[in-house]
């Protein structure tokens, strides 16, 4: 994965031991702070309850070398879910969901390619040998957020076609 800095918007894909403390921390903020934030004030308004669904990556699970910041920050995200799942209880359930290859444009910009080069990727490394749609993280964010997901709490469910 590689992310753009706001700074300069030229993708940040370094080693860890070469990337700038800025890139660092704007990684951080982006993706773990922000989420941290945005629960606090859902919380706020969910005197009733709900459901948060926060957004990671399979990249919080494994090594992503040239994109450790962003891996390091998605496990945070992980980390943060399960806590939250646990201090919010019983009001609010917290969930995430951990998206394998959707060709949207940040991804493929991430991943400097185009959407047919990701799909011979895709027969070649998914399982289920097809990209994914935002209908597939929808349905299971309406899933996480429903009736039927009541009893889940605390988990990242993986939806990437079994990659």
């Amino acid at each position: 994965h590689t992310w753009v800095n706001n700074a300069g918007g030229s993708p940040v894909r370094a080693p860890l031991a070469e990337l700038s403390e800025e890139d660092w921390d704007w990684c951080f903020d982006l993706n773990l702070k922000a989420l941290w934030l945005a629960t606090i004030i859902a919380d706020e308004r969910m005197a009733d309850g709900g459901s948060i669904i926060n957004i990671s990556s399979p990249a919080g699970d494994r090594a992503v070398p040239g994109s450790g910041h962003y891996g390091a920050a998605k496990a945070g995200v992980n980390s943060l879910t399960k806590t939250l799942s646990i201090e919010l209880a019983p009001k609010v359930r917290v969930n995430g969901i951990s998206p394998g290859y959707v060709p949207t444009e940040v991804m493929m910009t991430a991943l400097d390619t185009d959407e047919e080069a990701l799909e011979a990727m895709a027969l070649k490394r998914i399982p289920l040998q097809r990209l994914g749609t935002p209908d597939d993280m929808g349905t299971t964010a309406v899933y996480l957020a429903s009736e039927a997901g009541s009893w889940v709490t605390g988990q990242t469910i993986i939806v990437a076609g079994g990659n």
